[in-house]
């Protein structure tokens, strides 16, 4: 999960921002919140965020798969 706040100078946090922000990091898996300026990208297994302009990056660490996932 990557979480996105807007750079001084990005200007506003809406839909559009957020769905483009996506499609740059390489997903369609967008949501805001919980603030009004933040946006969080769930990132396919494996990829990498990569620096967007007028956006400053936050990734939590990959949470890998639950130990019973395969026996569900």
């Amino acid at each position: 999960v990557v979480r996105a706040r807007r750079s001084p100078h990005g200007g506003p946090v809406d839909p559009l921002a957020a769905s483009g922000l996506g499609t740059a990091l390489g997903s369609t898996l967008v949501g805001t919140g919980p603030g009004a300026d933040t946006v969080r990208v769930l990132l396919p297994a494996g990829a990498e965020p990569t620096p967007q302009r007028g956006w400053t990056l936050g990734a939590a660490t990959a949470a890998g798969d639950p130990p019973d996932l395969p026996a569900a």
